[in-house]
């Protein structure tokens, strides 16, 4: 019996969740997955920035929408020219108060199996900082959340 048919892998550009992708899919040729790249704009952050500089909120959600469509497309075509395969992709662009929140109800929503999300990046040499998104996710998901921290090498 495969254990993860549905993987859930949070995208926000950075090089961490692109290495969370690339785990995802080696998980996903194991067990013939599907993996639901979600991208969520915050719209709390938005919010604030656009008061703070007088700038237009529909436009920056406008901005991050593209942003998030610009990440996937990077991602997953770089994933399938590196591993050369074709992965099951569902892209997903939430817009939502609470990023973890929005995750965590993704997740539920949509019966994932396993969710794979990133650690930030690290103070200093020897200590990894977690995020309070990677954070709130392992600490309210109901399902297994795999963390994993920012590698620099490929893995294909």
């Amino acid at each position: 019996m495969d254990r993860f048919k549905k993987i859930l892998v949070p995208i926000d550009g950075k090089r961490g969740s692109y290495n969370c992708l690339e785990l995802a899919c080696h998980i996903a040729v194991q067990n013939d997955s599907e993996i639901h790249l979600l991208h969520v704009i915050n719209l709390s952050m938005i919010s604030k920035i656009a008061y703070l500089s007088d700038g237009n909120q529909d436009e920056m959600v406008e901005k991050s929408e593209k942003l998030a469509t610009l990440y996937f497309k990077n991602f997953t075509n770089q994933i399938e020219e590196e591993s050369g395969k074709k992965f099951k992709f569902q892209k997903n662009i939430i817009k939502d108060e609470s990023v973890d929140e929005a995750i965590i109800n993704y997740a539920q929503d949509n019966d994932m199996d396993l969710i794979v999300i990133g650690l930030t990046s690290k103070k200093h040499a020897t200590e990894v900082v977690v995020g309070h998104v990677t954070l709130r996710v392992v600490e309210f998901s109901q399902i297994p959340v795999l963390t994993l921290p920012t590698i620099k090498e490929k893995r294909w």
